[in-house]
């Protein structure tokens, strides 16, 4: 098999690309955009609370946890966003996993398999054989996992913005599969049913899911239904929509739309920027290009499946109809965040309905290059549309990485100076940009209730053993440096320092300071970002500096002597003392 790769390859380059060769090629990308998702998930992810999440977690514990939440506040607005579902799925993380938002990380990424799933099955009902929907649900699952979307996939406050796309979808396609020959009216009746719950839990996800009714009932309608069930969807959605929508102009902060009065040019330019987010290192010029012909073959399948109903079937148009979906939260996003500027288009958030969309048109011209029965211009669709589709996402990620894990370790650095120091704004800022006295209460709630990251302090701490006090231990040496040293009556004890092990060039996780008695005053971790002046020969890719907290000392302190502490509770020593 190893030597007929170069002959293939040689094949390849003279454009003699068989589908077989795109389909292994996809499969690869797809493969490896997965699991890099994953393991960013698993990598990148905490129990720290941060951004919207942490107003949650206030308006619980301020009503007193499980005993005092209850539907009024299930039912409250969250921004302009109604989210009765997610809180839902918040609560039961809380009550499961002492809300570490370990079973939100674990729905946020079923439900991305799951939507590539239902995606495929819908492909799968065009016509297509097992191999194609294989490969559709295995490019899907790439798209719907790819780390592009990283801000979805590593917070758990954002299984909102996951599943809102799933449930519309799901709804779509149970009118699709709905039966409409007589004699079937219980499974008929189910089916009905079913959509409009999905319906209900995409608008209760978000406010965007508004979007599922008039497209479920316009879709009910070209399937010719019964009656009965197309009035049921119009009462259902038209009783949703008459309550939120005024509920939303009328909320408190008012609702309004800042874009409103902006050009259409500019509109669309930031609707097909919206659309293609998840693509947006091809530039700005690329993605208005990609997000403008799919836009327009959309309209166009669209205005076809209305007028010739005959020749679509319901499958095909439950695919249009979500991504229709995602074309009309593109309009409501524009409207909502274009003052921020085009740039806006491609927040991280957006890129998993812009994955929606871009799989869903990639399927449907998928579909129509199998029934022209063009297998050579088929096979080169799949590999540059894979590749379009992916690559950009994954080169995205890659160059940053390393900004990631400092995002992550600053949220941990939060945590680890509130329980070595008590308040420090400069680190919680970054759980809750420019309000850090919001993080700091929840943080005491939450020590106090022994949730998120006081679930598990091992993560957060060093061993205990080197948190008592005594004299300093005979250690190994430590290489490195105090960068500073700040004690006053206000801040307590701060110190930053750079350490690794004199033996073994290892670097210890942890840092504690001592006082001239051995009283621990200060200790820390290695999380702080490293700078260009890190002192420490070969820190490393990830290397960091070690920032200590502590609080106002009891007693004068005069000079201090800095350990590094591994995870082991073994110990090295920084030569000397500081003043």
């Amino acid at each position: 098999m190893l030597r007929t790769v170069p002959s293939r390859i040689a094949e390849i380059a003279r454009g003699n690309l068989s589908v077989s060769d795109a389909m292994i090629v996809a499969v690869v990308l797809a493969l490896f955009s997965a699991a890099w998702g994953i393991i960013y998930q698993l990598t990148l992810s905490s129990s720290v609370p941060q951004n919207d999440i942490i107003d949650f977690y206030k308006q619980f514990l301020d009503a007193g946890g499980f005993a005092g939440y209850g539907l009024d506040l299930l039912y409250q607005r969250h921004n302009e966003h109604r989210l009765f579902v997610p809180k839902l799925w918040f609560l039961a993380d809380i009550a499961l996993v002492d809300a570490r938002q370990t079973l939100l990380l674990t729905v946020i990424s079923l439900s991305a398999v799951a939507h590539a799933g239902l995606i495929a099955a819908l492909f799968r009902g065009l016509g297509q054989s097992r191999s194609a929907t294989a490969l559709a649900f295995i490019v899907a699952a790439g798209a719907m996992l790819s780390p592009v979307q990283w801000e979805n996939l590593i917070q758990g406050f954002q299984v909102q913005f996951v599943q809102v796309w799933l449930f519309a979808t799901l709804s779509f396609a149970l009118i699709a599969w709905a039966p409409a020959e007589p004699g079937r009216g219980g499974v008929l009746a189910l089916a009905v049913a079913g959509a409009a719950l999905a319906g209900l839990c995409s608008t209760y996800s978000m406010i965007n899911g508004l979007a599922v009714w008039p497209l479920l009932v316009i879709f009910a309608l070209w399937r010719r239904l019964p009656a009965v069930w197309v009035l049921f969807l119009a009462a259902v959605g038209g009783a949703v929509l008459a309550v939120e929508v005024p509920g939303f102009f009328t909320r408190p902060g008012g609702g309004h739309l800042p874009g409103m009065q902006t050009d259409p040019l500019t509109v669309l330019r930031f609707m097909a920027r919206y659309l293609t987010s998840a693509i947006d290192d091809i530039g700005s010029t690329g993605q208005e290009i990609v997000g403008s012909l799919a836009f327009a073959g959309l309209i166009i399948a669209g205005i076809h499946a209305l007028v010739r109903p005959g020749r679509v079937s319901g499958v095909h148009m439950a695919l249009l109809a979500a991504s229709a979906f995602v074309l009309a939260s593109a309009v409501t996003t524009a409207m909502g965040r274009l003052h921020m500027g085009l740039g806006a288009a491609n927040t991280s958030r957006y890129a998993t309905p812009s994955m929606v969309f871009l799989v869903i048109c990639g399927l449907l011209v998928y579909d129509g290059l199998c029934r022209r029965q063009w297998p050579r211009l088929r096979a080169w669709f799949t590999l540059v549309g894979v590749a379009l589709l992916l690559v950009p996402g994954l080169v995205h990620e890659g160059r940053s990485l390393l900004s990631r894990f400092v995002v992550r370790d600053f949220a941990r650095m939060a945590i680890a100076s509130h329980l070595a120091g008590g308040y420090r704004p400069q680190t919680l800022i970054f759980l809750y940009p420019h309000w850090p006295v919001r993080p700091d209460e929840v943080a005491r709630a939450m020590q106090k209730a022994g949730l998120g990251p006081f679930s598990e302090l091992q993560r957060f701490m060093p061993p205990a053993s080197a948190l008592a006090d005594g004299p300093a231990v005979d250690a190994p040496a430590c290489n490195g440096e105090v960068r500073f040293l700040r004690i006053d009556p206000v801040n307590g004890v701060t110190f930053g320092s750079w350490l690794s092990n004199a033996e073994t060039g290892a670097r210890p996780p942890w840092v504690v300071g001592r006082d001239q008695d051995g009283r621990v005053v200060a200790w820390g971790a290695e999380w702080e970002a490293r700078g260009d002046y890190a002192p420490i020969l070969d820190p490393g890719l990830f290397g960091r500096g070690h920032a200590a907290f502590g609080p106002v000392p009891d007693v004068p302190v005069e000079r201090i002597t800095v350990e590094g502490v591994f995870d082991d509770g073994r110990r090295c020593r920084l030569a000397g003392s500081f003043e």
